[in-house]
């Protein structure tokens, strides 16, 4: 599957995630995150998790 700039961006929509700090975030992490948790790099999975912390 093919991943494009608007894919991404789109992925994001409706749950109110701010694009350049939820990609910041997250494109560092791909190299060495696991296959079997990459659902938690989606982006409401992302904002839940960043909701608790902050």
């Amino acid at each position: 599957m093919r991943t494009t700039p608007q894919g991404v961006h789109q992925s994001g929509l409706g749950t109110d995630v701010n694009l350049r700090t939820y990609l910041m975030d997250v494109l560092p992490r791909l190299g060495d995150w696991p296959t079997t948790r990459v659902a938690e790099l989606a982006s409401a999975a992302w904002k839940a998790v960043h909701l608790k912390i902050s």
